[in-house]
């Protein structure tokens, strides 16, 4: 929520031209900040662009889970199945979609690009898209606190090209889209402070905004939860004399939020806490995903200019995709700079107060420097282990810093421009310039996304529809499911036992002496000396499973899958497609 006009009134504007002008003006402004947004998100997702149906900006583990998520939906939709629950894997069981980071509302609004071109391209699109929208939606937000649309321009590309969402842009595009939370923002500064319109209809669209981020990303919207908290309270410390004046406006528009929001979202939720296949417990290890103090100053292999001495040392840090915290000395400094000199301004206060709190709880329970717990406790201690927030991985509040830093630019870079002195003017853009280019991204990564053959020709066409099919290699935790990837860009010919999804086996499908001797050969090329009981064994679980067709793709060890899979089946394989296949498993003795 960021403070209102009120109290934070930018400097008195030079006389306004005729309205209609003025509103084109603003229109036209809008529009450049989101076409220029656009063109750096395209050059950095340049690569992908190159051939964007064969290759994705992503990760191994998690580039097949997300090209699986938007092939679903679309599918889902078409064939009747249920949106948030599915049997395509982990057969027979399934998955709980919303235990897992499907990102339902994206895949169904970019489902005319998954169904006419491939699930790749969507994710290409997705991916240049979420820092550029992020970024948009931000400048949007900020516009309102400047003079200067310019100044807003900068802020937002603070927030949107922020080393947060370039490092979630590599394969966790549920936290990287954050388009939406300046938005949500907006409408709290509404409710809280301006109070223009009417009550009601703010409600309505923070509620919506509200349902709408939870099918974008859970978390996100527990951080947007957590910053809200954080910036009323110093709001509230800030102005307790204008408390109870507002309080009826803001009970009438926060009821009806509610009462939107809990319409719009019964039915996700109640299939995440009431519905099959739950997860239990934490999901990830948030002691491990914390700021370390040197990751604020120190870039990564995710900034443009960053000196190799800087890269090892940021390597002891989160990991690539979590290490979204470096600030730089530059943006450090400018916000200090703010503190010392601007302090007095309600809007500065606030800004650096909420921007250094949410640092100081990213860092998690224990004070970390260069990867090395302290024992120093951190305030996160106190409140991290509450329900919700425990599946809450601290580095990840980063994300609302970055939007507090860019209003905190956006002054700064206004307050220079409308400045008399030249002199001052040009030292203060130098400033900024210097903590932009300090955050400047580099050119993010892809992998290959093209599955065999097989997968996307006529070939497929011999699975029968709907049927049961065992692939290799078969996921464990940790290793991902790259048969996801293929499944989905086999239009879902098929269900599988395999899965890399949440559940009550975290990221694995239940325990199966199948996939543990399967598992021994891809990792480790080690075959499992089974003989004829464990032969039965492992047929009697593709009995059950209702498996008819296996398909051992190229993987680690491909040879000896195929020898163990000859072995298992009694016969040898058909090749076609770049894979190798046995029909109609579901008549072996």
């Amino acid at each position: 929520m960021l403070p209102s006009r009120q109290l934070a009134q930018p400097p008195s504007r030079e006389a306004p031209r005729a309205a209609g002008i003025g509103a084109r003006l603003v229109s036209n402004h809008a529009a450049l900040g989101l076409l220029g947004y656009t063109a750096l998100a395209c050059l950095v997702c340049a690569a992908a662009w190159r051939s964007p149906a064969s290759v994705a900006v992503g990760n191994p583990l998690d580039l097949p889970e997300f090209l699986w998520f938007l092939g679903w939906y679309p599918f889902a939709i078409a064939h009747g199945q249920s949106l948030l629950l599915s049997d395509y894997i982990a057969y027979p069981g399934g998955v709980n979609l919303m235990w897992n980071t499907s990102i339902p509302l994206l895949a169904v609004l970019l489902s005319p690009v998954t169904v006419l071109a491939s699930p790749v391209i969507a994710l290409n699109l997705l991916t240049t898209l979420g820092p550029a929208l992020s970024a948009w939606t931000a400048f949007l937000a900020l516009r309102r606190y400047v003079r200067h649309w310019g100044a807003a321009l900068v802020g937002g590309a603070v927030f949107g090209f922020s080393p947060y969402v370039m490092s979630q842009s590599l394969g966790h595009p549920q936290l990287a889209f954050a388009a939406l939370v300046p938005l949500i923002f907006m409408t709290l500064d509404e409710i809280l402070i301006r109070q223009r319109r009417r009550a009601v209809v703010i409600g309505v669209a923070l509620g919506a905004l509200g349902a709408a981020q939870l099918l974008v990303g859970e978390e996100v919207l527990v951080i947007c939860a957590v910053t809200a908290v954080l910036g009323i309270v110093f709001l509230v410390a800030m102005h307790r004399g204008q408390v109870a004046a507002r309080l009826p406006y803001i009970g009438t528009a926060i009821a009806v939020a509610t009462l939107t929001f809990g319409l719009m979202a019964a039915y996700p939720v109640s299939v995440q806490l009431f519905g099959p296949e739950q997860a239990h417990g934490p999901l990830q290890p948030a002691s491990i995903y914390v700021t370390n103090v040197l990751a604020l100053v120190i870039p990564s292999v995710r900034q443009l200019f960053a000196p190799g001495s800087a890269l090892e040392l940021s390597r002891h840090f989160s990991g690539t995709m979590e290490n979204g915290s470096y600030l730089g000395l530059p943006l450090i400094g400018l916000v200090y700079w703010m503190a010392r000199r601007q302090w007095s301004r309600g809007i500065v206060r606030w800004a650096v107060l909420l921007t250094t709190t949410i640092v100081v709880l990213s860092m998690g329970s224990e004070l970390r420097v260069v990867g090395v717990p302290t024992g120093v406790p951190m305030p996160w201690h106190l409140v991290g282990g509450a329900p919700v927030l425990d599946h809450l991985l601290p580095v990840r509040l980063m994300g609302a810093a970055f939007l507090s830093a860019g209003l905190l630019v956006a002054l700064f870079v206004d307050q220079a421009m409308a400045s008399g002195s030249g002199t001052q003017r040009r030292f203060a853009l130098a400033v900024t310039g210097l903590a932009v280019l300090a955050l400047m991204p580099r050119p993010l990564p892809v992998l290959p996304a093209t599955p065999p053959p097989f997968f996307t020709t006529g070939a497929i066409g011999q699975v029968r529809p709907g049927s049961v099919a065992l692939v290799a290699p078969f996921s464990q935790a940790h290793t991902g499911s790259v048969a996801m990837g293929w499944q989905a860009q086999a239009g879902f010919r098929f269900r599988m036992p395999d899965d890399y999804a949440y559940g009550p086996n975290w990221l694995s499908p239940p325990d199966s002496e199948t996939q543990s001797a399967m598992a021994a050969i891809q990792l480790t090329g080690d075959r499992p000396l089974l003989g004829e009981p464990g032969r039965q064994r492992l047929l009697g679980e593709l009995r059950r499973w209702h498996v008819e067709t296996v398909i051992v793709g190229p993987m680690d060890n491909q040879p000896l899958m195929v020898d163990f899979m000859t072995w298992l089946l009694g016969r040898p394989p058909a090749q076609d497609g770049g894979v190798f296949v046995w029909w109609d498993v579901d008549r072996v003795a």
